[in-house]
């Protein structure tokens, strides 16, 4: 059963049941909490350790991994210190959360979103701060950079079918009220 509660332990079991069912890709999120659990500084390596075997246990069984920044579980020290995402603080200590991660995964991970289920926030990022509509930017920037520069690593190998894909969504595009929603 794919529960959250028990996804931890048993991560190999669910990845298997699902490549069983003929799924393509298995999404999932990381948690800022657990990478860096004081939100910035040392990386906690069991958690990266543990990522990376949910990604390889992924591949090995042929399906694509997909993986999340953030699922709302904003680390508490950056909450208690400042407030956590009602302060501009969080965009310096996201970037870098980003950085380690796309460092540790980025050369498995071709499919990255910053935020879990955006969509469902409708009536939340209406009421937005602007720095966080410029982390939303900054964010679909790297991943486009990161995307395209892994492509053009590929490119140059002579296997043809390491060529990266980049999906036409990771292109950046002008923040409005319409591409948020």
């Amino acid at each position: 059963m794919l529960t959250s509660s028990k996804n931890y332990y048993e991560y190999k079991d669910d990845i298997a049941r699902v490549a069983a069912l003929g799924v393509k890709a298995y999404s999932f999120s990381l948690s800022w909490s657990r990478i860096l659990p004081f939100g910035r500084g040392a990386v906690n390596q069991e958690a990266i350790d543990h990522y990376n075997d949910v990604i390889n246990t992924c591949i090995e069984y042929g399906l694509i991994p997909q993986v999340t920044l953030y699922h709302w579980d904003t680390p508490l020290m950056l909450q208690d210190t400042y407030g956590g995402w009602l302060s501009e603080n969080i965009v310096n200590d996201f970037v870098e959360y980003a950085r380690i991660a796309f460092g540790a995964f980025g050369d498995r991970v071709d499919h990255w979103f910053t935020v879990n289920e955006r969509k469902s926030t409708r009536n939340t990022i209406a009421n937005l701060p602007a720095y966080l509509l410029q982390l939303s930017s900054f964010a679909t920037n790297t991943l486009y950079q990161h995307s395209t520069s892994r492509t053009s690593q590929s490119r140059t190998s002579n296997n043809p079918s390491t060529a990266v894909k980049v999906s036409s969504s990771l292109t950046p595009k002008p923040i409005t009220s319409a591409n948020l929603c």
